[in-house]
């Protein structure tokens, strides 16, 4: 089994969504409207985008960190 990251998601900061790091394929740096940041939009293997309320930087390294995980 893979380990899944622990994200705040962008749209809710309340709400936290888990990611399998070895199924990212991108990630896109959004702009928030009125100057309040930015955060990351994954792309999936599946075709599927996710939202998540980090730096692109920051969100990278915790991927690239637990990528392999489970996979023998």
């Amino acid at each position: 089994m893979n380990k899944l990251i622990k994200f705040q998601y962008a749209h809710n900061w309340e709400e936290r969504v888990f990611v399998d790091p070895n199924e990212v394929v991108s990630i896109q740096q959004i702009r928030k409207d009125r100057g309040m940041g930015c955060f990351s939009r994954l792309s999936m293997k599946n075709g599927t985008t996710l939202d998540i309320g980090a730096e692109p930087e920051d969100v990278a390294k915790e991927i690239n960190r637990n990528r392999g995980w489970g996979n023998g």
